[in-house]
């Protein structure tokens, strides 16, 4: 199944990062003065913060990380410090794989358990404002959206 493999698949995840990175430094380049603003979803959120820790500061001016599929311990604030405000929302009828899925193959950082789609990225006492937004604090908030 492609969304297990997605999900697991860390080593060529974490090259699939390198390249994106790349990506977007070329799009910076080409189009400094336009807004970026990001959606990764699921899996792609692993990729998309692996990728942040390559890109310059302010590569980016936002980042929505749609269901993210990664643990709620996973370093995100070295992630997002260097670029603009990061939010987090969990898409409807994602409930069962951000729980029950994650929690049997394992986020995409390799954590078994809930995700941080379903139960929110864990705050730190550094983390400001970067964390705008979190819609996704329990399974039961998750599951009367759908």
């Amino acid at each position: 199944m492609r969304i297990i493999k997605d999900l697991t698949n860390r080593d060529t995840n974490r090259k699939k990062a390198s390249e994106l990175a790349s990506v977007l430094r070329n799009y910076r380049l080409q189009f400094p003065d336009t807004s970026f603003i990001w959606l990764p979803k699921s899996a792609g959120t692993a990729i998309a913060l692996w990728a942040m820790t390559e890109l310059e500061p302010l590569t980016l001016d936002r980042v929505v990380l749609l269901s993210p599929a990664v643990s709620p311990v996973f370093p995100w604030m070295t992630h997002c410090e260097r670029h603009g405000r990061m939010s987090t929302l969990s898409v409807a009828g994602r409930c069962l794989f951000l729980d029950w899925g994650t929690s049997l193959f394992g986020t995409a950082d390799g954590v078994y358990g809930r995700s941080a789609g379903l139960v929110g990225l864990q705050e730190t006492a550094r983390m400001g404002s970067f964390l705008s937004n979190s819609l996704s604090n329990s399974l039961s908030n998750c599951l009367s959206t759908v």
